[in-house]
């Protein structure tokens, strides 16, 4: 399913319109050529003889040559010419396109983004922050009581995505599950942790000052990125 979705998507769609709309043109250009010099095979009639200078361009464009169809005046040839080289170009560059996309679908994985959490199975820990969130947003979520049995989850693909604090998700998967995960960047919903204390506490002065000279050190920038990566 997924192979198909890439093939239909936006993009792919667009490029086969247009190469119809080419094949189209250049049917009509060959018949106009062909019409009355070539009746045997531009022939019938102008519906019918649009009809084999269409056929015609699809055939040469997929390079399948069944040789029933072939222009013979000058105008016909040159139009024939110009259309076998760009079909060799647009072909080759339909299909090298058509190979990416697929293979990058495949690379990236289904979630990418928030949008993408609405069309495929999210997990979170039950009862958190980041299962509240999603509910709220009208995301179906399955819950977990663990966080290691959500992200098991994730890489035996019963699920798709799993949704929670950065830091911690980045910190598990990089010592638990490295390279059979990927945490991808971006934050949803930011919020802060904090120390709670009365506001009249003598401890308020001290434990500002404290975080403030501990931010300043090497052992600070040391966990940030052990978390954070």
């Amino acid at each position: 399913m997924g192979v198909v979705a890439s093939i239909f998507s936006t993009g792919i769609v667009e490029a086969v319109g247009l190469l119809l709309l080419m094949s189209l043109a250049a049917g009509i250009i060959v018949w106009a050529f062909e019409r009355r010099r070539n009746r045997e095979m531009f022939g019938e009639g102008t519906v019918k003889g649009i009809g084999h200078g269409i056929w015609w361009s699809f055939v040469t464009m997929t390079t399948v040559g069944y040789g029933d169809k072939a222009p013979q005046t000058m105008g016909g040839r040159i139009a024939a010419i110009i259309w076998m080289l760009f079909s060799i170009v647009f072909i080759s560059s339909f299909t090298a396109n058509i190979t990416t996309s697929l293979t990058i679908s495949e690379l990236r994985g289904k979630v990418r983004g928030f949008d993408d959490l609405y069309h495929a199975r999210v997990g979170s820990i039950s009862q958190s922050d980041a299962s509240d969130f999603l509910t709220n947003h009208g995301i179906t979520v399955t819950p977990f009581e663990s966080i290691q049995e959500g992200l098991q989850a994730v890489a035996s693909k019963k699920i798709d995505a799993l949704v929670l604090n950065e830091g911690i998700l980045k910190y598990l998967v990089r010592n638990e599950f490295r390279g059979r995960i990927e945490v991808i960047p971006g934050t949803f919903d930011e919020y802060f942790v904090s120390i709670a204390l009365q506001h009249t506490s003598p401890l308020r002065k001290s434990v500002n000052k404290a975080l403030l000279k501990f931010m300043k050190t090497e052992k600070w920038s040391e966990l940030m990125n052990r978390y954070s990566k």
